[in-house]
């Protein structure tokens, strides 16, 4: 073998040495070998990542406005599924205990995706009806006013005096917002 040859090989040889030193290292007890007629085959334990489910729960009330064919669970304000990302959302501010709704304040997407729970929200018409079940009791709401705003940080909610009010808040496009105000007409408890 000639000079070159000789220096080739060393440089081979070197650059698989440096390879298998940073190459990670298997644990024995971590492997175990199979053999086959021709073959041997390795087997590592596999830990696959699971999804962390969200526990499953109770909706705290049910929204159903037949005209537009709508009908969703609306989730308490702690629970990680009251969002607009997923539903429609409790808005802080809401007011309400278990015997008596004051101020129900609800958002939900429009447009075109799957979470466009509100998108025909804008077909609605004064004195269409919508409806809450809750704690066994089912509330009638008839729309009396529909508003359409520029979007802000805040939005300005009116408020019929001495009435149960439901609220619901939408984007109109990219700019406005929508907000629709029924008063509670009928409830059975």
């Amino acid at each position: 073998m000639n000079l070159n040859g000789k220096i080739l090989a060393s440089l081979i040889l070197l650059i698989l040495s440096i390879f298998l030193v940073f190459l990670p290292k298997r644990e024995k007890e971590n492997i175990n070998y199979y053999a086959h007629e021709n073959a041997t085959y390795d087997a590592f334990p596999i830990q696959l990542e699971t999804k962390t489910e969200k526990k499953k729960e109770e909706p705290l009330l049910i929204l159903s406005i037949p005209q537009i064919g709508l009908k969703r669970p609306v989730y308490s304000l702690n629970s990680p599924y009251n969002n607009v990302q997923s539903n429609v959302e409790l808005i802080a501010g809401s007011i309400f205990t278990e015997e008596d709704l004051q101020h129900l304040i609800l958002a939900a997407h429009s447009g075109t995706s799957k979470i466009s729970f509100f998108k025909n929200l804008k077909n609605l018409k004064i004195g269409d009806k919508a409806y809450i079940y809750y704690h066994n009791q089912t509330f009638s709401f008839t729309l009396y006013d529909v508003t359409e705003e520029t979007k802000s940080e805040y939005v300005r909610l009116k408020r019929a005096k001495n009435q149960p009010i439901l609220t619901l808040i939408t984007c109109l496009g990219k700019e406005n917002r929508l907000i629709l105000n029924f008063t509670l007409t009928k409830s059975n408890q």
